[in-house]
């Protein structure tokens, strides 16, 4: 069969477009079949199979939406700050309270070389955001499942293979300078989580960003972004802030 939105041949039976993201409607069914999953819609967007799970697609405009982009920048800065520390304990234990003293002279002295090693980082990170939303046509698109127990985020196929060649291009070029360990391990680290699963049970803090079609779930370090349209903004965060500890939703 073949997708009526965008005109690409899908799998017969397909619930979703896996190209452009489209929902198909089965004939002759209220909601739609996706092999033998039979689903209701709950909400304009929504729809509840009859294995129990809720599930829907969201379009993420790359351009006009930061989230994604933002997120990039807070892993980075956890990089850093974790690398600041271990120099910090490296210094400690080398020369004592004087070696972290001389540590924070050395960067002070050198602060217009860390200054321009950072902005550095910062053009890098806009560059290659910039890829690899021109490689995704400016659009991110993922498929959310939950239930009573968690929320599952995955990635279009077709996406994440993309994002696997994204993956190991950067893999080989911090390998071609000289971080061969380094940049195959993150190249492993990016090409393999197509999917992010967080669980209600073990959410730690639930923060809503409605400007942005946003709802971030905390997990110990893991973070899930779960987007949802206007329309269906308030039935996924309140189904998401009934089924959460009492504290995360402060």
């Amino acid at each position: 069969m073949f997708c009526p939105n965008c005109g690409n041949e899908i799998q017969d039976g397909s619930a979703f477009c896996t190209h452009c993201g489209a929902r198909i409607i089965q004939p002759g069914t209220e909601g739609f079949r996706e092999g033998t999953i039979t689903a209701n819609r709950q909400s304009p967007g929504i729809e509840l199979c009859d294995d129990g799970k809720y599930r829907w697609y969201y379009e993420l405009n790359m351009w006009k939406n930061p989230m994604i982009l933002s997120t990039t920048f807070k892993v980075f800065g956890m990089t850093a700050v974790i690398i600041f520390l271990i120099m910090a304990v490296i210094s400690l234990f080398d020369n004592g309270p004087d070696g972290i003293r001389d540590m924070v002279l050395s960067i002070w002295d050198n602060r217009m070389i860390f200054i321009l090693v950072i902005l550095l980082f910062v053009v890098m990170i806009f560059m290659a955001y910039g890829i690899l939303a021109i490689m995704y046509g400016g659009k991110y698109i993922v498929l959310f499942e939950m239930d009573e127990k968690g929320v599952y985020h995955k990635q279009q196929p077709k996406q994440f293979q993309k994002a696997q060649a994204a993956a190991w291009m950067s893999a080989l070029a911090s390998a071609a300078a000289g971080d061969a360990i380094g940049g195959i391990g993150r190249g492993l680290a990016l090409g393999s989580m197509n999917a992010v699963h967080t669980s209600f049970s073990g959410t730690s803090k639930c923060r809503p960003r409605r400007r942005y079609n946003a709802i971030r779930l905390s997990e110990g370090l893991m973070q899930n972004q779960i987007y949802a349209a206007d329309e269906d903004y308030d039935f996924v965060l309140d189904y998401i802030t009934r089924h959460i500890p009492e504290k995360a939703r402060r």
